[in-house]
């Protein structure tokens, strides 16, 4: 948020002060959120129905192992590297978050945010890009999907 100086700028003032407070309130409650879902257990079976819910949201029905267009092997291929990178990261922070809820949504939301491919000629615009969607974009579209269906679960 910008403040210029002009004439109604107590008002912007009171504007940014509300914002923030807002933010504050949504922060906290998010906090809340997160500690009740690294209480909450989650079993393979459970997370794995987790990732198949969040990521058929994201990116369409899985096609069956006998597959035999190439669309459809490719798009198998593609989930099964998913689910592959989603394991990973859910087995490398059980130290950390456990098998719990919150650890399944984080290694869904990193495999989103961070794992899928980036469009971008130089590393720079990929970053970019991958902020952009992160923050406004498809990506944050597909984590707010992965967390309800988590809180749904």
């Amino acid at each position: 948020m910008t403040l210029k100086h002009t004439a109604n700028i107590i008002e912007r003032v009171e504007e940014a002060r509300l914002a923030l407070k807002k933010y504050n309130s949504t922060a906290e409650k998010f906090r809340e959120i997160a500690v009740e879902l690294q209480k909450k257990e989650i079993s393979k079976e459970a997370m794995q129905e987790f990732f198949y819910e969040a990521y058929q949201t994201d990116f369409g029905k899985i096609p069956a192992a006998d597959a035999t267009t190439k669309k459809d092997i490719r798009a198998r291929a593609r989930a099964i590297d998913a689910l592959g990178s989603f394991t990973r990261r859910f087995d490398g922070e059980i130290g950390v978050a456990g098998h719990t809820k919150w650890n399944a949504f984080n290694a869904y939301s990193g495999l989103v945010q961070w794992d899928k491919k980036t469009r971008g000629t130089t590393p720079e615009s990929r970053l970019s890009s991958r902020i952009e969607s992160n923050l406004f974009g498809v990506n944050s579209v597909r984590t707010l999907s992965a967390w309800k269906t988590i809180l749904a679960s």
